[in-house]
């Protein structure tokens, strides 16, 4: 399970299977909780590779869909 934390205070924390899925999230994160903020494909994979991290606190439930 991979895991990374939306940059907005107090905001989210997300994680999915891997870092595609987890690049994913991050798409339908920002279109659905902050629709005003430009985030492309090539913005969502560089905020993905720049901190994403080992989700152990959510391993134990893979298999489950990705959180936003």
């Amino acid at each position: 399970m991979r895991g990374v934390d939306c940059v907005a205070p107090n905001c989210a924390h997300l994680h999915a299977e891997d870092d595609e899925q987890l690049v994913q999230a991050a798409m339908r994160h920002a279109a659905e909780v902050h629709p005003e903020m430009a985030f492309p494909e090539s913005t969502a994979r560089e905020f993905v590779q720049n901190g994403a991290y080992d989700d152990l606190q959510h391993a134990a439930g893979a298999g489950s869909s990705p959180s936003v």
